[in-house]
């Protein structure tokens, strides 16, 4: 007998059914899971091999299990995918899956460069503990579990971008092994109550959404599946955009898809490579294609002149690049410990699609550039100021290069300028102007440019709210695909330095909008409601209620108006009365949690026609305080006295209070005054009766641990008590006047050691700043160092202090001169500090 009438005649025995033929769901034969696990177990001792229950019960007929067995016989005969050593587990044992080299790895383990995007991405990394990555959920059909672990091995021998490894160098080379359990993993749930069930599928997908690949073992790419009762299934699938951009993860889906029905057509273990599809089987591509191309772009010369071009382009306008919205974010630093990334979804009907399609034709717009459009007034009611960039990914990849896998992604920055006074056609023109002009000058990468910008401004720049069009790449899951995989049900992505991230796509001939949102990033539910707002946004548009030759102001009114009764969001726009408004630049109130100007407000007799640009939409006379406010989401009113109580970072709006309370907690304190003046923030101490030594070293030591760098106190002073206002508030002014001018103040901390000492001379000289600038316990990337400058920052220190062999992953792991010092100090505890001693009196003449 072969082995199909073993198996028939043994399924038959167990089922006592002779009718059974080999195409037969066992199900309908009285195949249950105690008989699948009787089975299973009689098959692992039958071949000598450990087979899964899960593969078995989600493919129950004869000639499924045959090919199961088949390809666990038939692999142990011919371990083509077998090093020359016995495959060992990690506890050195014998594993039952083999560890597969890759046959792309080479003796020397050569290295490559990283990408301008995949080096932001690996610097995010190490710095934020972040990963760039994409998490995505489809609701299967009944999956075959063997020959989907076959087809995503077979994929990754095919696009060997899915392979590759970083080293804490910040180089990429191809993994010399990969274990398919790193690669696929099956949780069989078939035996939990429903409760336990939904349980389970919201943990799996927060711990997805949030976890890091251990790129650094060559883990880029991790499937899942979670096996439901009644034959369901769910994939789960979770990419490191360091391997590959969004767009290109598409083309490898598809290829994994076509990899995966080959098998089940040609009913074999291995797919007939002559049978797919050009653009699937890039067998003729070479393994370091995407190598080559970075090498290429690095090394090609009409290449390298157009960079230079753009290059004086950006840096020619650099003063006339946006900010960043001031959305209410709350600042990096004062976060929470847990990063909570979700998605919000929300998709259009096919014949609101449609209309918003057939209207952009017969306008000659872009779908894109429209809701662009309307995402850049979402953020805008949204944001204090109307002059701000978004983050605009571009995906240009060669034609040349369709089917390699690789990240191919850059991106640029994009001004919105709104004015209340301008129709919405002229706001969609000047965005469509200003992207048109952009475009021309991407050969310059948008890291370069926000490189070059913090220099300009002297702080560091980012751009944590993306537009992200995937429009052009038609449906973004192909019919084919979804039959066999089934619908995306949650997609969510996260990356360093990322907020907001919002994205357009076709999926099954509706538009789809997803927000992917930072939430620990926002104050309250203000990101749910500018999406809520954005949605209601697009509508209005499809459905007339806005028109082109709409006002800006007009637009807001009406989306304000129509909104307030909207039970679900209502009050969000403005408070209800008597409140007093706050009003933002384009003079519309500001929603809860936004920052604008206070203002009283009188009745107005006069018509409509007639009224006076200083009114609102109301009929209310507005007189502009120079107060900045806010209110909570119970509005409760949150006020900045003065331009001393507050520092604006990074879009954010910072209370000296948070300091001040910081500094309050500390032993000896009895109270405290922060105050920010020219770019400097001052603290003013009262100390009670205990006796703490209150220098700038004690309290310095015990902020570092409570705040970010960027807002510790660059001088502080201890007095007797604070002049106080007429309004009985701490006179400010009088305060910061009387110690300025009697120069009493005490700069920063002085230096712990020798070695933290010549750590900051060399951070001086790397960054550019004079070294009273500077504080031992500044963090490095928020004085003016980036990657570029942390690679020759730590060059330098290994150079003064040779064999410390520091790694660049030290400097964004501990940031601060302290910490590097001390860890200088650990590795060379005997020579660190007289070195040290030796450089400072060699440059001593420098210091004075």
């Amino acid at each position: 007998m072969n082995l199909q009438c073993d198996l028939l005649e043994q399924v038959r025995q167990v089922l006592q059914n002779e009718n059974i033929e080999t195409h037969d769901n066992l199900i309908e034969f009285g195949l249950h899971s105690l008989i699948v696990m009787e089975l299973v177990d009689a098959f692992s001792e039958q071949y000598n091999k450990e087979f899964s229950y899960i593969d078995f019960v989600t493919e129950p007929n004869v000639d499924s299990w045959l090919q199961i067995i088949q390809h666990e016989i038939e692999g142990a005969k011919n371990p083509t995918n077998m090093t020359s050593e016995e495959a060992v587990s990690d506890n050195g044992s014998a594993s039952s899956q083999s560890i597969i080299e890759n046959k792309y790895a080479t003796s020397d383990n050569e290295e490559y460069e990283l990408s301008n995007m995949q080096y932001a991405y690996w610097v995010g990394r190490q710095s934020e503990g972040m990963s760039a990555h994409i998490y995505l959920e489809f609701d299967s059909p009944t999956l075959r579990i063997g020959h989907l672990k076959t087809s995503v091995l077979e994929l990754i021998q095919q696009h060997p971008m899915l392979t590759i490894q970083v080293s804490n160098q910040g180089k990429q080379s191809f993994a010399n092994f990969y274990h398919p359990d790193n690669v696929i993993h099956v949780d069989d749930l078939t035996k939990q109550s429903a409760a336990e069930i939904q349980a389970f599928l919201k943990e799996k997908r927060r711990t997805f959404a949030h976890q890091k690949l251990n790129i650094s073992q060559g883990q880029v790419f991790a499937i899942s599946v979670s096996v439901l009762p009644h034959h369901k299934t769910y994939l789960h699938i979770d990419v490191d955009m360091i391997s590959v951009d969004p767009v290109t993860l598409l083309t490898a889906l598809e290829h994994l898809s076509t990899v995966y029905n080959s098998y089940n057509i040609h009913n074999n273990n291995s797919p007939h490579h002559n049978e797919l599809s050009p653009p699937w089987h890039q067998a003729d591509a070479k393994p370091t294609a995407y190598f080559d191309y970075l090498n290429e772009k690095k090394h090609n010369a009409i290449h390298s002149t157009k960079v230079e071009a753009d290059k004086r382009w950006w840096q020619g306008r650099l003063d006339t690049i946006a900010p960043i919205p001031q959305l209410p974010r709350i600042a990096e630093g004062l976060r929470g410990e847990v990063i909570e990334t979700n998605s919000l979804c929300h998709t259009l009907s096919a014949q609101e699609t449609e209309s918003l399609h057939a209207f952009a034709v017969s306008q000659s717009l872009g779908m894109s550039e429209i809701l662009l459009t309307l995402f850049g007034l979402s953020i805008g009611r949204w944001s204090t100021n109307n002059y701000f960039r978004l983050n605009y990914p571009l995906f240009n990849k060669p034609d040349a290069l369709k089917n390699v896998i690789g990240e191919f992604s850059e991106f640029t920055l994009l001004n919105i300028a709104l004015s209340g006074q301008q129709s919405l056609i002229e706001t969609y023109e000047q965005i469509h102007n200003e992207l048109s002009a952009i475009k021309e000058h991407t050969a310059y990468s948008g890291i370069h440019v926000l490189r070059d910008l913090s220099d300009f401004t002297h702080q560091h720049e980012i751009s944590p709210i993306v537009f992200s069009s995937l429009l052009d790449s038609k449906e973004i899951f192909s019919k084919n695909f979804q039959k066999t995989f089934g619908e995306p049900v949650y997609c969510v992505s996260q990356g360093p330095k990322v907020d907001l991230d919002a994205q357009i796509a076709y999926l099954n001939s509706r538009l789809v909008i997803n927000w992917d949102i930072r939430h620990d990033a926002f104050k309250g539910n203000s990101a749910t409601d500018m999406f809520n707002y954005y949605i209601h946004a697009i509508k209005a548009f499809v459905a007339g209620t806005i028109k082109t030759d709409d006002a800006l102001t007009d637009v807001f009114h009406t989306l304000d108006t129509h909104l307030a009764t909207s039970n679900s969001i209502k009050s969000i726009i403005s408070p209800p009365l008597p409140h007093i408004p706050i009003y933002n630049k384009l003079g519309l109130t500001c929603p809860a949690w936004v920052i604008g100007t206070l203002a009283t407000q009188e009745p107005l007799t006069t018509q409509r026609s007639e009224t006076p640009s200083n009114t609102d939409h109301n009929m209310r006379q507005v007189h502009r305080k120079s107060d900045l406010a806010y209110y909570d989401d119970t509005f409760e009113i949150q006020q900045y006295t003065s331009y001393h109580s507050y520092i604006e970072r990074q879009g954010c709006f910072i209370p000296t209070q948070i300091i001040a309370d910081k500094i309050r907690r500390l032993d000896g304190i009895a109270n405290v005054c922060v105050c920010y003046h020219a770019e400097k923030l001052f603290a003013f101490l009262i100390a009670d009766s205990t006796p703490t030594l209150l220098i700038n070293n004690y309290i310095t030591e015990q902020l570092v641990e409570m705040l970010p760098s960027y807002l510790m106190p660059h001088f502080y002073q201890t007095v007797d008590e604070f002049p106080v206002s007429d309004s009985y508030k701490v006179d400010v002014d009088r305060l910061l006047s009387s110690y300025l001018s009697s120069n009493q103040l005490q700069e920063k901390a002085q230096f712990n050691s020798a070695v933290e000492h010549v750590i900051v001379y060399i951070a001086s000289k790397i960054i550019g700043l004079a070294m009273s600038e500077i504080a031992a316990t500044d963090d490095f990337f928020d004085i003016g160092g980036d990657s570029l400058t942390a690679t020759h920052f730590v060059n330098a220190i290994n150079q003064y202090f040779q064999n410390a062999n520091l790694t660049i992953v030290d400097i964004f792991i501990q940031r601060t001169a302290s910490n590097l010092g001390s860890l200088v100090e650990e590795k060379k505890p005997e020579t660190a500090m007289p070195i040290a001693t030796a450089f400072l009196s060699v440059i001593e003449g420098e210091l004075v």
